[in-house]
Formats: structure tokens, C-alpha cells, sequence
């Protein structure tokens, strides 16, 4: 967003393309390729199941391939309109890839430890992302129209229009910051600590928890409930219900307990045949079930991060690109708001420098941090095959 204002004597963040980019373009394109292909475009291909965030993540460095190409074509084309639209509008655009990504992972890392209040996380990180929509396609149209128009009311307008984005832009990447602050601080504040065991269920939180009693003859006494955890096949753990439970049919609990083997979440509760002068002794149990929403996953929000270095590396991947994306964009934003006043001199953040450091520098230092991470081993909501 750091678009030349309507002024005449208005400066471009960076400068015009010359040589030097060519040179710097050239250093960042391999970069931007190698990080893409190696680890996000072979991890979105290799699991069993399809990670479309790893897949976002490479589509992101394509585009930055794409926009650094379209600047050495600016280079010995100045003067090309298309070209210049082009380029402005990758640079601009494409991070915010990188934005929803983050945002989606500190959405999965609360519900990952707090899955019973992740709810009113999850629907203000989709709101926010939703947002980024119409912000990007009136950039899009705002770069289009600096270099259409010349019209003062029009580029007026325009810039007003970009100083917006570029205040939305400074708060989106920062918003996953304060998300895992959060849970850290809860986590760190429940019993144990960070050290602390977390039971949480398998189906998604946003489904509604549901009791019904099954009653199959006579009611018995002193039925016994009690909480115990177990594993499913991806790793997560889930709170059962404990109860004595009569079906009066042989190998019935045994089919029970292989779905629940087997990674099955619908039916919690697990019960075996008891029987009293020799008669079935049948009993009224709670079973406890989650209600998915439609479409919704059945396996939660990925595999539990266990004990404090796990918790601490998944929060570390998530704050690391948050704070590197925020710390551009604000320079970014910065560089929008400047308007350049004859016999002043440049300051640092609209220099040549500033723009491949803060953008390119810090933005390909994001994506490789989400690339060793292997964002599905810890946030995929699938079983990996």
C-alpha cells in the first residue's frame, strides 16, 4: 500500500526500478521459488490429506516470483502502464495470503487447548478474514485508477481509500499475537500450567454437546460415572465418560470400543454386560455426544501440542511471522502516509533499502518459518497418511 500519494512532489517507497532491483530481484526470486517448492508446495503434496494452508503458503510465493519478475520487466519498460498496474498490485496484494494463513493458525492453536471456548475466537478470525476480500479489490481498483486518471478528486479519493487499507493491514497480522498471548496465559493459569494435562474433545467445539439417556430395561443402582482420557488415531486426546452400560446383546460393547478405536467420535460413553441371578441387569447411562456443524471436520483442530516445549514451539511459529508481518506493514503504512516536501530529505523507510528489507526480507523470513514449522503435524485437523 505504499502508493505514491496525489502530490506532485510525492516520492515512491523505494524509489523507481532500476538496476539494483534487477540485481536484488534476481538474489529473491530463487529465494521465494526454493522456500514455495521445498517446503510447502512437497508438503501439501506428500501428506494423504490435502493442507490447503501449506498450499496458500506456496501460491503466495508464486505470486512473489511473479511480481519481482514484473519488476525487472519494469526496469527496462518504465513507461508500460500494464506492467507497472501489474507489479503494483502483486506487491499489495499478495501478503495478505500470508495474513489469513497466521490468522488460521492461532484460530486452531486456541481451539487445540481450549476447544470449549474457541467458538467466539473462530467467528471473529473468520469475520476478519472475510474482510480482507473487499479491502484487496479496492486497492486493486485504486492502483488501477493511479495510473488511468488524472483526475485530483478521484486520486484524492483513492489515497484515502489506500490510507485505510494500510491501517487494516497493520492490524490483521497483529491479531494472532494477542490470540496466543491469550492462551498461553489461560493454559499457564489452569492447574499444571503449561506442564499441565488438556482434555479435549474430538468433534469441534462449534457443535452443540448433547446428552440423551439410553434405557434398554431395568434401571440399576449406584451407576458410576467417571472421567478418563484416551487417544485417537490422530494423536488428539478426548474426555469419555465412563459409565456402566447393558445392551443385553453379545458384542455389542466390543463393537463400542473398536469404533472408538478407530478414532470414531459420536458415541463417548463405554459400557460392558453385568448380570444378577442370572438375568441382564440392564442400566440407564448419560451418553454424551458432539453435535457437528455441517461440513465441519470430525477430528478438532489437530493434534494436541503436549507439554511446554510443544506448546511453546507451536505459539513461536504462529508469534514469529505475526510480529515480522506487523513490523512490515507498519513501515508500509508509514510509507503511505508520507507525502515528500520539497528540500526535505528522504527519510530511511521510503529509501531503496527500507522497501526490499521490510517487504521482501522480513516477508520471505515469515515464510520459511512457516514452512520448517510443517504447519499439518501440528495444526492439520485430518489424520496424516
Amino acid at each position: 500500500m505504499s502508493l505514491p500519494s496525489t502530490s506532485a512532489a510525492a516520492v515512491i517507497a523505494g524509489g523507481m526500478p532500476n538496476h539494483t532491483d534487477t540485481i536484488l530481484s534476481g538474489v529473491f526470486i530463487p529465494l521465494f521459488f526454493l522456500v514455495g517448492l521445498l517446503f510447502h508446495f512437497r508438503t501439501f503434496r506428500d501428506y494423504g490429506k490435502k493442507f490447503i494452508w501449506s498450499g496458500l503458503c506456496f501460491s503466495y510465493c508464486i505470486a512473489r516470483v511473479v511480481a519481482l519478475a514484473l519488476r525487472i520487466a519494469v526496469v527496462k519498460n518504465p513507461t508500460n502502464k500494464g506492467l507497472n498496474i501489474a507489479a503494483q498490485i502483486l506487491i499489495s496484494a499478495g501478503v495478505a495470503l500470508l495474513f489469513v494463513v497466521n490468522l488460521q493458525m492461532s484460530r486452531r492453536f486456541y481451539g487445540q487447548l481450549h476447544p470449549h471456548h474457541a467458538l467466539p475466537v473462530k467467528r471473529f478470525i473468520t469475520g476478519c478474514v472475510v474482510l480482507v476480500v473487499p479491502v484487496i479489490i479496492m486497492v486493486i481498483t485504486t492502483v488501477i485508477q493511479s495510473f488511468i486518471t488524472h483526475n485530483v478528486e478521484i486520486l484524492h479519493k483513492d489515497r484515502q481509500i489506500r490510507l485505510v487499507a494500510s491501517v487494516f493491514f497493520v492490524i490483521l497480522p497483529f491479531i494472532p499475537i494477542p490470540v496466543v498471548l491469550l492462551v498461553l496465559l489461560m493454559k499457564a493459569s489452569s492447574p499444571g500450567g503449561l506442564d499441565g494435562p488438556t482434555v479435549v474433545v474430538t468433534d469441534d467445539v462449534e457443535g452443540q454437546l448433547r446428552e440423551k439417556q439410553v434405557a434398554n430395561g431395568v434401571v440399576g443402582q449406584n451407576t458410576s460415572l467417571e472421567r478418563m482420557q484416551t487417544g485417537n488415531t490422530s494423536g488428539e486426546l478426548m474426555g469419555i465418560d465412563r459409565a456402566t452400560l447393558v445392551d443385553g446383546e453379545k458384542g455389542q460393547t466390543a463393537s463400542m470400543k473398536q469404533k472408538l478405536a478407530k478414532g470414531t467420535s459420536s458415541v463417548v460413553v463405554v459400557g460392558d454386560s453385568t448380570t444378577e441371578n442370572n438375568k441382564d441387569v440392564r442400566t440407564k447411562a448419560t451418553v454424551t455426544t458432539w453435535i457437528r456443524t455441517l461440513g465441519e471436520p470430525e477430528s478438532g483442530f489437530g493434534p494436541v501440542p503436549v507439554g511446554r516445549n510443544q506448546i511453546l514451539e507451536s505459539a513461536a511459529v504462529i508469534l514469529i511471522p505475526a510480529a515480522l508481518l506487523t513490523f512490515e506493514q507498519g513501515v508500509r503504512c508509514v510509507q503511505a502516509f508520507y507525502v515528500h516536501k520539497p528540500g526535505n530529505a528522504i527519510p530511511w523507510y521510503m529509501t531503496k533499502g527500507a522497501f526490499w528489507v521490510c517487504i521482501f526480507g522480513l516477508e520471505i523470513l515469515s515464510v520459511l518459518v512457516l514452512g520448517l514449522a510443517t504447519l499439518p503435524r501440528r495444526f492439520s485437523h485430518l489424520k496424516l497418511v
